[in-house]
């Protein structure tokens, strides 16, 4: 390779990574620098693999993340062992569905994901009222004002009028939205 990235990813580790996300050779070049560069090892600072696993609060260092209102919760959707830890592979998914070139219903399955809070496989008022909190950078709003826009939410999103968004109704709303690809992306 001559490029410094054999010694921290093998060829075939590459290809696999090539073949099960949506990026591309030099995004993953990319994403094996960042990571390596913004976390630090939790096990005593044995050798970095693609396996090793580091805390939330070190992978929210990089720069994509770092400014991200919802950048704890990516972390958690993504970690493979819900453990407050993030791999290098779990960071390649999100960084993969997090892809330009990721379709449209991988990006929705997982943003609804981010969104439920409570991880009840819906939104209810309380998702909805932490992601307009987050969004507009905590407690900005008086709570009746938060209040009216989840109403609005609710209102135009819940199609069956059961008080919850359910990912069916969020994913129908999301293709409507032609600036949620563009939200939901980071480029390497």
């Amino acid at each position: 390779m001559g490029n410094g990235f054999s010694a921290l990813i093998q060829e075939d580790e590459l290809q696999d990574y090539l073949d099960l996300t949506y990026l591309t050779r030099s995004e993953i070049y990319s994403a094996v620098y960042r990571f390596r560069s913004y976390v630090h090892s939790t096990d005593g600072g044995t050798r970095w693999t693609t396996r090793s696993r580091y805390q939330f609060k070190d992978v929210c260092k990089v720069p994509e993340l770092e400014v991200n209102p919802f950048s704890d919760r990516l972390c958690k959707v993504f970690s493979s062992k819900k453990d407050e830890q993030l791999s290098f592979e779990d960071y390649l998914d999100m960084l993969s569905v997090l892809s330009p070139r990721a379709p449209l219903q991988t990006k929705a399955m997982y943003a609804f994901r981010v969104f439920d809070f409570d991880e009840d496989d819906v939104l209810s008022r309380d998702d909805l009222t932490m992601l307009i909190n987050r969004l507009i950078g905590g407690n900005q709003l008086e709570p009746y004002s938060v209040d009216s826009v989840v109403d609005k939410i609710l209102k135009e999103s819940d199609l069956d009028q059961d008080g919850v968004v359910s990912y069916p109704e969020f994913e129908h709303i999301i293709k409507k939205s032609p600036d949620f690809i563009s939200s939901f992306t980071i480029r390497l």
